[in-house]
């Protein structure tokens, strides 16, 4: 009968260090294949993804001087790095287009997208960048050209930013607005001009 080698503290380290070496390359083997599934999924929808069409002569649908309120703070859930965030009090926004709405948000859900950032398998990522796309809240304040929502009002908002009257939007095919994203990044990983996305773009 074969005797089983008593357990010493030197060989329980042993054993211990070859499980910890063992998760890193899991985790590294992980990270490697998200990143090829990401790429994957980009090519694959390349096939499925409408012509590009011009927008000249549409009004700008992207508002790029965010204004905010020095003396009203809000929490924000902010990316510090690879796998690490944090909550941090930051300006309240304030309204820089006739079309922007404020949300005071109540809860948001977390998504593959926000994984993707988290784990910082694309890159453009910012020490600072806020996160959060899918989202409900408040109204709690609207520009002059808002008329169909009030303060006050309970909303839930899609991840997507559509312009609303782009020849996608007229069609109701919001996520293939061309008028509200102008990252070469995300044009490039699927392979057309698409929608920009809260949080995300």
């Amino acid at each position: 009968t074969k005797l089983k080698k008593p357990r010493t503290k030197e060989n329980s380290s042993s054993f211990h260090r070859l499980r910890r070496d063992e998760d890193a390359n899991n985790n590294n083997h992980t990270t490697h294949k998200r990143s090829n599934m990401a790429e994957t999924f980009g090519k694959i929808l390349r096939s499925f993804l409408p012509e590009t069409k011009p927008v000249d002569g549409l009004p700008s649908a992207i508002t790029s001087d965010t204004k905010r309120d020095p003396n009203n703070m809000m929490k924000v859930a902010v990316w510090r790095g690879k796998e690490r965030m944090v909550v941090e009090d930051l300006e309240r926004p304030l309204i820089t287009d006739p079309k922007d709405a404020i949300i005071k948000i109540t809860s948001a859900a977390i998504c593959g997208s926000d994984l993707h950032l988290y784990h910082e398998d694309f890159s453009g990522m910012h020490k600072g960048d806020v996160l959060g796309h899918e989202f409900m809240g408040f109204i709690e304040d609207v520009g002059s050209e808002v008329k169909n929502f009030k303060i006050g009002q309970r909303v839930v908002v899609s991840s997507v930013i559509a312009c609303g009257y782009c020849e996608y939007c007229k069609q109701e095919k919001f996520s293939a607005c061309d008028n509200t994203n102008t990252s070469k990044e995300m044009e490039a990983l699927v392979g057309h001009r698409c929608a920009g996305f809260f949080g995300y773009s």
